[in-house]
């Protein structure tokens, strides 16, 4: 006999200890300033992430529960001399480490 929360238990993706991949996601931190709804180009535009993080081929469908991300905002290039890449990496998780540069 199995109860219920024992059924959804075994049928639960299970959760790595360790990502299987760490993504550090730099963005321009004005990423409302495009009215658009969504685009394949624009960086500054939300739906571009929403479809790159959630769309048909994102990390998400492809990935399940193996990853993480970590998204910094800047203003500016003296925020990016800011990011200390050794603290960084310390607390990424990832078997694997990826930057994306959205600037």
């Amino acid at each position: 006999h199995v109860r219920a929360a024992d059924d959804r238990t075994a049928n639960a993706l299970p959760r790595p200890i360790r990502p299987l991949l760490s993504v550090v996601c730099i963005r321009w931190f004005d990423y409302w300033s495009d009215p658009d709804r969504c685009s394949d180009y624009s960086t500054l535009n939300d739906g571009y992430f929403t479809d790159l993080f959630d769309g048909p081929m994102s990390m998400y469908k492809l990935l399940p529960g193996e990853y993480e991300v970590f998204t910094i905002f800047i203003h500016g290039t003296s925020d990016l001399l800011k990011i200390r890449p050794d603290q960084l990496r310390a607390v990424l998780k990832g078997r694997n480490v990826v930057a994306w540069y959205f600037v």
